[in-house]
């Protein structure tokens, strides 16, 4: 699984992509989303960037949506004996897609699945879990080439009916007898690489287009069948307010994805994202082209996307990559540099005063001795081995008052 480094490096190249097959990836580009720290400790500033449109095809939003369902499945699968669990990969009958029918030809192939999988239950008695198609592309062919991963039990039932029925079904059957080695990382897999992220930046135009509408239909890439199903919906209904919150930021989405002439002023969000390994609390503001903050004010994020802030916002990955002028990527090393050299009791600095120019929060200065004040002429009499004298003599010092040579008054 890639680190968050590399995973936001992939959100942007493919943000990137879109941008240039003149796709629209952001429902509002003139909007970023400003989080602010508003608990107690340091200040901070996080640019997370304008929102995106929540479709499998952005890396950051695939992992978000699929995260949960990975968890219930390894839930699911824990105190099950896995023996005769199976994994397997199959092939349409069709063969190829041209990229100007992609979505016909997942939807037909996610149909014939379908079909397969109920056949399968009824006549060889062989149970289904899991099914999700995975979107490749044929270079040399300029064609999309698509495939199906399986998740099934043959426990109690005909393992070499199935086989051989799906071997006449399909155009390419992947069927090993051995069981599943480790159902998680088969799961993460599935879910993690439907669509292949790491080449979208290398596909033609035209194929990113088909691969955004398809991300934006209806048609589902992923679909649980027999037991699990049965076992998500009566965890899902055990868990009773969850279940209407995943309806409303469902619904949410799609209000989202229909962008509309006038906008109200959105409201702030509150949430909790964790910054550094420490949990802080956010508040976050969506503008239109904010003035950018300073540098020093800015602090990079190494947090998982599943989390709220990223959630909620749309993607932390999108801030170097927008349609809009005025999004300039920040530096933020200044921060890290400077925040690392500050005692904590210190950072009160940076409230008391707003160092735009700075690195660091300028120092309180102490008043300059009397021969501090001229540097060169200090040096010139030290090197005459004679003591630098006082340009007010009325000055006092140490509770004496001293004249200029040296003597007391």
């Amino acid at each position: 699984m890639p680190e968050p480094r590399a995973r936001r490096a992939s959100q942007k190249a493919v943000l990137a992509a879109l941008v240039e097959a003149g796709i629209a990836p952001f429902p509002r580009p003139e909007e970023r989303a400003i989080a602010s720290t508003i608990d107690r400790g340091p200040k901070v500033v996080i640019d997370l960037g304008p929102e995106v449109f929540q479709r499998r095809l952005l890396p950051s939003v695939n992992r978000r949506k699929s995260q949960p369902v990975i968890d219930d499945f390894v839930e699911f699968a824990r105190g099950q004996s896995k023996t005769k669990w199976r994994y397997w990969n199959v092939r349409p009958l069709s063969g190829k897609i041209a990229l100007d029918k992609l979505e016909v030809g997942v939807r037909a192939f996610g149909d014939e699945l379908g079909d397969a999988v109920e056949y399968m239950r009824k006549r060889f008695n062989v149970k289904s879990f899991l099914v999700t198609m995975h979107i490749r592309m044929d270079d040399t062919f300029e064609t999309f080439d698509i495939h199906a991963h399986l998740i099934l039990d043959v426990g109690g039932g005909d393992e070499a009916g199935a086989r051989k029925y799906l071997m006449r079904r399909f155009a390419e059957v992947d069927a090993p007898r051995r069981k599943v080695q480790n159902v998680g990382n088969a799961v993460a897999y599935m879910f993690n690489r439907l669509y292949d992220h790491p080449r979208i930046p290398e596909w033609p135009e035209e194929a990113r287009r088909a691969a955004w509408a398809l991300s934006g239909s209806r048609t589902k890439l992923v679909r649980a069948y027999g037991a699990f199903a049965e076992w998500r919906r009566t965890h899902k209904a055990g868990r009773g307010a969850s279940d209407e919150t995943e309806k409303s930021g469902k619904q949410a989405r799609r209000r989202q994805d229909a962008p509309q002439e006038s906008q109200k002023p959105r409201p702030s969000i509150v949430t909790a994202f964790p910054i550094k390994g420490v949990l802080r609390g956010l508040q976050i503001d969506f503008k239109v082209n904010p003035s950018p903050a300073p540098a020093s004010m800015l602090a990079r994020v190494d947090a998982p996307e599943r989390t709220g802030a990223a959630a909620i916002a749309g993607s932390s990955s999108s801030a170097n990559v927008s349609t809009t002028p005025e999004s300039v990527a920040p530096d933020t090393d200044s921060f890290h540099s400077s925040k690392n050299r500050i005692p904590f009791r210190k950072v009160w600095w940076w409230k008391a005063w707003h160092y735009e120019q700075c690195s660091i929060p300028a120092p309180i200065r102490r008043r300059a001795l009397p021969w501090e004040r001229d540097f060169d002429e200090w040096l010139q009499i030290k090197s005459l081995g004679r003591r630098p004298p006082l340009r007010n003599p009325a000055q006092l010092r140490g509770g004496r008052r001293v004249s200029h040579s040296g003597g007391q008054d």
